[in-house]
């Protein structure tokens, strides 16, 4: 569609939910397009984006790739307008300026009387709610691309078992039979940090934030307590500003931990972590993914991050430490976000030659959310969602 968008002499934008897939992004429309190609997005200095901007607006550049604040880009004419990923939610900026890039993007494409293509695997419930109405054409892809296939989701009960960091006992052994193999390990965690709060042993009270009431995440390099949602950073506590003690347990397991678990479980494997904490620039990314892609058997412990768009083709086992945080919140949208990250992820692995493995670790089994995820059948979840939320009396669009 690009294409036949260039051939009318239009100008193509393709919007990405995260900084780090632009270098990826641009390297394969370059190898697809003879034509001058752009990038838009925050990690660019202001000399660099105005040149951007001056490029798309006299018609130099005819693609533009760039993340949310792409699109005020001015085009000379824009034709068409992509968005990878639309149900990212990465595309809404919550702080000063509050907007959400995949809208704009559908009115910016209505103003301009031009298509717009709202990509992804997992479509986020306003999309579908509109594709229901006839609002949107609903196109499906009903195979993977390439070689690939999908890979087998297997659920490990962890009620009763012993976590060693995070990993249970069968986790461990199906990943030192994938490394052993001379294959790639991906153990996703959504959590950063050494773990998710401390508790007082005294009087159990949880550390939480002073200015926003959240839990504070523990970090261990350097120590200190974290909150993710307000900011806010304190040293860690000497003692319990409720009964004194002196005593405190981390709750639950972070990628640091995870990370440091798993290099004394497996001393001679590489062990890559890819969340903020570790990927502050492009080069940290660049880095650990020539790392990845060298093909030497790793394991690669990483948030969301990890999920978005990378194609790891000696990745054959996903491990999903905690999927049940994925989905029980107070958010109305976590049974959605949460299907929809664990497919995601699922997706990372069988992405090449050899086949994929996902073991998702869970305390409930029984959950509805799984048998959709093991039948890779978001849509059913997404419409089962739906319906919920119609008899809940909750937003579906």
């Amino acid at each position: 569609m690009v294409s036949d968008c260039l051939a009318q002499g239009k100008q193509a934008l393709i919007l990405i939910p995260e900084i780090n897939l632009s270098p990826q992004t641009y390297a394969r429309f370059q190898t697809q397009l003879s034509t001058p190609i752009a990038l838009v997005h925050s990690g660019l200095s202001d000399k660099e984006k105005y040149r951007s901007w001056l490029m798309a607006k006299s018609g130099l550049a005819n693609v533009i790739i760039g993340t949310r604040s792409a699109i005020f880009t001015p085009f000379k004419k824009l034709g068409l307008i992509v968005v990878d990923e639309e149900h990212d939610s990465s595309y809404k900026q919550m702080d000063g300026f509050h907007y959400s890039a995949r809208d704009l993007a559908v009115k910016r494409a209505q103003l301009e009387d031009c298509p717009v293509i709202l990509g992804t695997a997992t479509p986020s419930l306003e999309a579908l709610y509109n594709a229901k109405q006839g609002h949107y054409q609903h196109v499906r892809l009903s195979q993977r691309a390439g070689a690939g296939t999908l890979p087998t989701v297997q659920l490990i009960d962890i009620k009763s078992r012993p976590l060693a960091d995070g990993c249970s006992p069968p986790l461990l052994l199906r990943m030192r039979e994938e490394l052993a193999a001379g294959n790639q390990v991906i153990v996703f965690q959504n959590r950063r940090g050494y773990a998710p709060t401390l508790m007082c042993s005294g009087c159990s009270q949880l550390l939480l934030c002073e200015h926003c009431d959240a839990r504070m995440t523990v970090h261990s390099y350097p120590p200190h307590m974290h909150c993710h949602h307000c900011d806010y950073k304190h040293a860690i506590p000497s003692s319990c500003q409720h009964c004194q003690c002196t005593d405190f347990s981390p709750i639950g397991a972070g990628t640091e931990r995870i990370e440091a678990g798993l290099m004394q479980q497996f001393p001679d494997i590489d062990v890559i972590r890819i969340d903020r904490d570790t990927i502050k620039n492009q080069n940290a990314l660049n880095q650990a993914l020539t790392q990845i892609h060298s093909g030497k058997p790793a394991i690669i412990v990483g948030t969301q991050m990890l999920s978005k768009g990378h194609d790891f083709h000696h990745v054959t086992l996903v491990a999903v430490l905690d999927a049940d945080g994925l989905f029980f919140s107070a958010d109305f949208r976590a049974i959605e976000r949460g299907a929809q990250q664990l497919t995601q992820i699922s997706g990372r692995t069988g992405r090449g030659e050899k086949s994929g493995q996902v073991l998702v670790q869970t305390r409930i089994p029984e959950h509805l959310l799984f048998e959709h995820i093991i039948a890779h059948d978001y849509h059913r979840c997404a419409e089962i969602e739906l319906e919920a939320r119609t008899q809940c009396m909750q937003p579906s669009h």
